[in-house]
């Protein structure tokens, strides 16, 4: 019976947590609604990169356009890159509340 095994041989036999549900798309937007005004507008100007890289892939390519507009915005490629890796999967008119960005700032001073 399971209960004459040691404790990690029972452990490895528990079943696993099932695991959380993938927020979806209305639970993106809702926590977008709730950000600051500044992630908010953090998220827009991502987006605005994204749109003019897509508008100039089809012209000059892909990398040349990322390289392009990371330049113009003094933004790096990889953040860039990084930003696309967000939106990925998603529909465009989706992209923005998955931009916002993440990082939750400093500590305050003490």
């Amino acid at each position: 019976h399971v209960t004459l095994l040691p404790e990690a041989a029972r452990a490895v036999l528990r079943p696993a947590a099932p695991l959380a549900a993938a927020p979806t798309r209305e639970d993106h937007w809702a926590a977008f609604e709730r950000m600051p005004e500044k992630k908010k507008a953090a998220a827009r100007q991502r987006l605005a990169l994204l749109q003019r890289v897509d508008a100039l892939a089809g012209t000059v390519g892909r990398s040349a356009a990322v390289a392009s507009v990371a330049a113009e915005a003094r933004v790096s490629r990889a953040s860039v890159y990084a930003w696309f890796a967000a939106v990925a999967g998603a529909d465009r008119a989706d992209r923005l509340p998955l931009l916002v960005p993440r990082h939750a700032g400093g500590q305050p001073r003490t």
